[in-house]
C-alpha cells in the first residue's frame, strides 16, 4: 500500500499527471511501426460505449491499421465477462472498471493493467418525487435499487457516509445493470443508484417525478486496459501498437471533439441529445497514475468492510502494473511511484 508517502509526492505525481492531460495534444511523435500485421484480441463490455471512446476512436480512424495491427473487437456482456476471458487467454486484452478489477484481485491471477484509458463520472443517483425524495437524506427508510459487487456498491457507501447515513439506513433491492431501471420506474423501488444511459432513460420515462440527488464526490470510475502475464510475453510489440493507436486516439478527441461525437453517435445508434449531456462527464486519456492506485486501495477496503470478499488483507496494487509498455510509448503517461 502507498498510504504511508508523504502528500507533498502525491500531489506531485498528481500535478504532473493534470499536466500531461492538458499538454498531450502537444508532446513528441509516437513510435512507428513497420513490418508485417500482426493480430491482438479485445474484449470491450457492451454498456456504456462512449467509455471505450479511444478504442472506437482508433478503429474508426485506422490507427491500428496503421500501425500494422488487426485488432478483433469481441462484444462482452458485462466486464466481469471480459475478465474471465482475458484470465482464460480467450482475448489478449480487455477493459473493465477499477472497481471489478480490485474484486478479482483478493485471489491470485494473472491479470495485469496496462492503463486506464478513460476517467468517467459514471455513476448517478435518482430518486422519485413521489415517494418523498428531494434530497439525500429523503433516502432514510426507503427501498434502493442499485447492482451489487460492482462499484455503484462503492460509490453509493460513499455517498451514504458523505451525507451522514449509513447502510443500514435503506432496504437494498438487488438488480442486474439493465434491470435497475425497471425498478424504478416501475415502482418497484424508491430510488436507483445506476449509470447512462440507463439514468438518462430514467430520467425520459419519470420527467418531473425524477430527483437527481447531488453527488459531489472527488473519486470518479475508471475504464482500463487489462492484459494477462501471457500475452505480455509473447505480444509485447502488439501490447505496444495498440497503446500508440489509443494516444492518437487521445490526440485525436481532445483536439476534435465534435467528429469524435458524431463518429460514436453514428456507430452506435445513440440520441445525440443524450450524449451532448454526457459527453462533460468524461475525460479520454491513457495514463497509469497514482491516483488509481490510491483508488483501488480505497475500493478494496470498503470491499472488505463490507464483506464482499473474505479476505482482510488489502493487495498490492502495484503488483498488478505492467507500464513497460505505456513507458516505451509515452513515458509522460507514467505517474505511479514504485
Amino acid at each position: 500500500m502507498t498510504r504511508n508517502l508523504p502528500i507533498f509526492i502525491i500531489l506531485a505525481s498528481l500535478f504532473l499527471g493534470g499536466a500531461y492531460f492538458l499538454l498531450s495534444p502537444k508532446l513528441g511523435k509516437l513510435p512507428t511501426y513497420n513490418g508485417p500485421v500482426q493480430q491482438i484480441r479485445l474484449g470491450v463490455s457492451k454498456s456504456a460505449p462512449q467509455l471505450s471512446t479511444l478504442i472506437y476512436m482508433a478503429e474508426s480512424k485506422g490507427y491500428f491499421k496503421e500501425n500494422k495491427l488487426d485488432v478483433i473487437i469481441d462484444i462482452e456482456p458485462d466486464s466481469t465477462a471480459s475478465r474471465k476471458d482475458v484470465s482464460s487467454g480467450k482475448e489478449d486484452l480487455a477493459t473493465t472498471s477499477d472497481f471489478g478489477f480490485v474484486g478479482d484481485s483478493f485471489l491470485p491471477n494473472d491479470l495485469r493493467i496496462l492503463a486506464a484509458i478513460s476517467n468517467t463520472k459514471l455513476i448517478e443517483i435518482v430518486g422519485r418525487r413521489d415517494r418523498g425524495i428531494v434530497k439525500p437524506a429523503d433516502l432514510k427508510g426507503k427501498k434502493v435499487a442499485l447492482t451489487q459487487k460492482s462499484y455503484s456498491e462503492f460509490f453509493f457507501g460513499e455517498f451514504l457516509t458523505l451525507n451522514g447515513l449509513n447502510p443500514s439506513d435503506v432496504t437494498f433491492v438487488a438488480k442486474n445493470l439493465d434491470k435497475v431501471q425497471e425498478a424504478i420506474v416501475g415502482g418497484e423501488v424508491d430510488a436507483a443508484v445506476t449509470n447512462d444511459p440507463f439514468a438518462y432513460d430514467i430520467r425520459k420515462a419519470l420527467g418531473e417525478n425524477v430527483v437527481d440527488l447531488p453527488t459531489p464526490l472527488g473519486r470518479n470510475n475508471n475504464l482500463l486496459l487489462i492484459t494477462n502475464v501471457q500475452a505480455i510475453q509473447s505480444k509485447p510489440v502488439e501490447i505496444e501498437k495498440f497503446l500508440a493507436a489509443l494516444i492518437r486516439a487521445q490526440e485525436f478527441v481532445i483536439t476534435n471533439p465534435e467528429d469524435a461525437k458524431r463518429t460514436l453517435v453514428e456507430k452506435f445508434k445513440l440520441d445525440p441529445t443524450y450524449f451532448k449531456q454526457t459527453w462533460p462527464k468524461n475525460t479520454f486519456t491513457v495514463t497509469l497514475d497514482q491516483s488509481l492506485i490510491l483508488q483501488m486501495e480505497d475500493e478494496a477496503v470498503f470491499s472488505i468492510k463490507n464483506g464482499l470478499t473474505q479476505e482482510k488483507k488489502v493487495p498490492s496494487y502495484l503488483d498488478f502494473i505492467y507500464s513497460d509498455a505505456l513507458q516505451k510509448v509515452r513515458p509522460e503517461a507514467v505517474n505511479i511511484l514504485r
